[in-house]
């Protein structure tokens, strides 16, 4: 998943910036994500590719997510760790991690609740 395609994600959900800003995501793909390439370090870092999305994307909702040569791509584990970080740093209640990413998936993602997970269990 490219990054952009992320934060897109990020703004459609409102997650940018009810519950955080653009610098906040940067700095959270950068303790998750090493770039693969030099090209990809220099699109994050030099030329600050993601804000330059960002700012240019003023209307995320309805624009199309453009293909961006040397943009950073997030494997499905990296996607996955950056919500649940996400979900731990930006949630300052007391709750153990567990609540936190799971209050965040139903709160903020709006996926269901699932009210009885022992039948799911086998």
């Amino acid at each position: 998943m490219p990054v952009s395609a992320f934060l897109k994600l990020c703004r459609c959900r409102h997650l940018i910036p009810h519950l955080l800003n653009i610098e906040d995501l940067i700095v959270f793909i950068h303790e998750i994500y090493t770039p693969m390439t030099v090209a990809e370090k220099t699109w994050m870092d030099e030329k600050e590719g993601l804000k330059q999305v960002y700012n240019l994307d003023v209307c995320p909702n309805d624009s199309k997510l453009q293909v961006i040569d040397d943009e950073p791509k997030l494997m499905f584990h990296e996607f996955i760790f950056l919500l649940a970080v996400i979900a731990t740093k930006k949630n300052n209640t007391d709750c153990i991690s567990a609540i936190k990413i799971e209050n965040f998936f139903v709160q903020n993602l709006e996926f269901k609740r699932i009210e009885d997970q022992q039948k799911f269990i086998r």
